[in-house]
């Protein structure tokens, strides 16, 4: 009995002795559920302790991007870029088109361009329609409208030159399929633009941030 009140003794000054080195921040104290040092912060609390005021970081929104422009030369295509320039080599006239990232109704978007000067953009050839494709792959709309529209049976366009020549229709259009699919839009199918005739107002068929058009000014 007198052994084991001395070993009892003993315990009790060694864990003293411990938990006074502890107190000063030494020694680590082993307990059954673990490890601990005096005066070790709490998980998260750093910052509250060293009185270190914090703020959250808000995201920074993205600028809106401005409408595309190219203005088109016959030194070369302007493809890739949002700003070149082309005339043609027969008459000498050049044409600037943009690319307008707000959905309308093609009444709505030929008025617009109109009271700036210009018109929906019209096709007469192959190298013309190249020069549109350079502004609409500028942007990420991928419904577009054109100027032209079907007023006595045929399309046409609506500078006054007459008939379309060059078409680039998807397959099976034009084909007036609601009745009232009178005005022509430009539109992506499998990464290739094609056209399809539709009706005046596309708002329940596509979102706002899919349909836009282009403007054509001839200077």
């Amino acid at each position: 009995m007198g052994k084991d009140k001395l070993g009892w003794k003993v315990a009790a000054i060694v864990l003293g002795v411990l938990i006074a080195a502890a107190v000063a921040g030494n020694v680590l104290i082993l307990f059954p559920f673990g490890l601990i040092r005096s005066g070790d912060a709490q998980p998260g609390n750093e910052a509250a302790e060293a009185g270190v005021e914090t703020e959250a970081v808000q995201p920074v929104q993205e600028e809106m991007q401005p409408a595309k422009s190219v203005l088109v030369t016959a030194s070369g295509s302007g493809r890739g870029t949002s700003d070149t320039s082309s005339q043609d080599e027969g008459t000498g006239e050049s044409r600037r088109y943009e690319v307008i990232e707000e959905r309308m109704t093609w009444k709505e978007a030929e008025a617009y361009c109109e009271e700036r000067g210009g018109h929906l953009a019209t096709v007469e050839s192959e190298a013309e329609y190249m020069d549109i494709l350079d502004v609409a792959d500028t942007t990420s709309r991928n419904v577009l409208w054109l100027g032209a529209n079907r007023e006595s049976g045929a399309f046409e366009w609506v500078n006054g030159e007459g008939g379309l020549i060059y078409t680039n229709w998807m397959k099976g259009e034009p084909n007036d399929e609601t009745g009232d699919e009178d005005y022509l839009v430009m539109f992506v199918v499998d990464g290739s633009w094609v056209w399809a005739d539709v009706p005046n107002d596309l708002s329940s068929f596509y979102g706002e941030d899919s349909v836009g058009f282009i403007c054509e000014w001839d200077d």
